[in-house]
This record gives C-alpha cells, structure tokens and sequence, in this order.
C-alpha cells in the first residue's frame, strides 16, 4: 500500500500534461491514490504554459507541474524554458515524466530548470517520494 503524501501537498494545484490520454489517465489514478484532490490536464507544453499563465492568482493556480517531455506543439523541455522563464514561475515545481533515458536529454531538461525527473513506467511510491522531495525544496 502506497503512503499518501502529506495533506499540504495534496491541497496543491497539480497540472499533468502529456499528449497520450492513457498515460494522463493513469498518472491521475496515481495522483489520486497519493491523495492529490485537484488536478488540471493539459495535451501539450504550448497548452500548459497557456494554463499556467491563465490561472496565476486565481482558485486554480498551478502549483506543482508534471510534464512528459515528447509531445507535439511543445515538449516538455519547451515548457520548462517557457516557465523557467518568467520570473514569477521560477520556483513552480516540476517533474519531468518521460521514456527518455537518454542522459542528455535529462540533462538538457534539469540544466533548463526542472526539479527533478521520473522515467516511465513509474511506481506510485517513486511519484510519491519525488513529488515529496520536490516541495520540501519550494515549500518549506
């Protein structure tokens, strides 16, 4: 059985984007199982950071971003440079979701701003240990 994350965490906004449905769906799932009670979806980097931008101090704010880094119409990596790059976003938290296992595309991604990372396919106790880890750092 799978620890739930803390209750400050599971009150937080969480934005997931990925192009594949099945893989939000079940991300989700995960999410929900760690006791995450609200969540936004979005299909690509380009429809994330319009989110993102969209819900700044409003009741669904994006405050925690988990993004797969291969999707069409911005990759995760697009995201990251987009939000990294406005200076009231620099310390949303971020995991990069992805197949890639190659390190230089990992290394592209963290040395852009990401949090951290999680290759797919994910145990929801590695989500819930790096997306623990992560708010420690911003949300202390």
């Amino acid at each position: 059985m799978t620890k739930q994350l803390s209750e400050k965490i599971a009150n937080l906004q969480f934005l997931i984007v990925d192009d594949f449905e099945s893989i939000r769906v079940m991300l989700s799932e995960s999410l929900k199982k760690l006791g995450i009670k609200k969540i936004l979806i979005a299909t690509s980097g380009n429809q994330a950071f319009k989110t993102i931008q969209e819900n700044i101090s409003k009741e669904k704010e994006v405050q925690f971003v988990i993004s797969d880094f291969n999707m069409k119409d911005g990759t995760g990596l697009d995201l990251i440079k987009a939000v990294r790059g406005q200076e009231s976003l620099k310390k949303l938290p971020m995991l990069l979701l992805t197949s890639q296992s190659e390190l230089e595309v990992v290394l592209e991604c963290i040395q852009a701003g990401v949090n951290d990372y999680l290759i797919k396919p994910w145990k929801d106790e590695d989500l819930n240990k790096k997306i623990t880890d992560i708010c420690k750092g911003v949300y202390k």
